[in-house]
């Protein structure tokens, strides 16, 4: 049911951005990451994403901005035809979810907040 996948390899810059604003999901199955930077700017772009539980931010999908799967070819699949299926408007609602979360909790002034709060219990 897909009508197109891309994969172009290093992108940067406004031609990230714009690719990012194009996509109807981004999607990061992945085994283990750090703090997933992608998946942040994706949310930052109004785009849904679809994760696996190896990006440890269950946050985006707690604030309805995604899907969360397992990091299968058989999960992801499932997954990706319920995020494809779902129509544009709930898409488009997910995404302006994540933006949300990203202007509340990872802009500056949230992190000078909380990096404020655990100095002070130090």
């Amino acid at each position: 049911g897909l009508e197109r996948v891309e994969l172009p390899g290093v992108v940067t810059g406004a031609a990230k951005i714009a690719l990012l604003k194009q996509a109807g999901v981004f999607a990061l199955p992945s085994y283990s990451e750090g703090f997933p930077m992608a998946v942040l700017e994706a949310l930052a772009a109004r785009r849904p994403v679809l994760i696996s539980r190896g990006c440890h931010f269950e946050a985006a999908v707690e604030a309805g901005a995604g899907w969360l799967c397992d990091a299968t070819a058989e999960s992801v699949e499932q997954m990706l035809g319920v995020a494809l299926q779902v129509g544009d408007a709930e898409r488009d609602q997910r995404g302006h979810a994540g933006r949300d979360l990203v202007e509340r909790s990872f802009q500056w002034p949230a992190l000078a907040k909380q990096l404020h709060e655990i100095c002070e219990t130090l």
